[in-house]
């Protein structure tokens, strides 16, 4: 098993900024105006996103590396 590498100064800038961007979003009327079901929706995608932007590595639509589907 490998041992855990603490992160470098800035290593989730990416992921903080857009963290950022979905509180932002969260609080504004676009969002509030959702009904329920399209509320997550929208938080799936964005919280992939989210997710996304500190694994290291191309990740495709899918979430999987190379973007390849199963």
């Amino acid at each position: 098993m490998q041992g855990y590498v603490p992160a470098q100064d800035g290593a989730f800038a990416e992921s903080g900024k857009c963290f950022g961007e979905l509180e932002d979003w969260m609080a504004s009327a676009g969002a509030a105006g959702l009904q329920h079901g399209e509320l997550e929706e929208q938080l799936e995608v964005r919280g992939r996103e989210l997710l996304r932007a500190d694994v290291p590595g191309p990740a495709g639509p899918d979430g999987r590396a190379g973007g390849t589907a199963a």
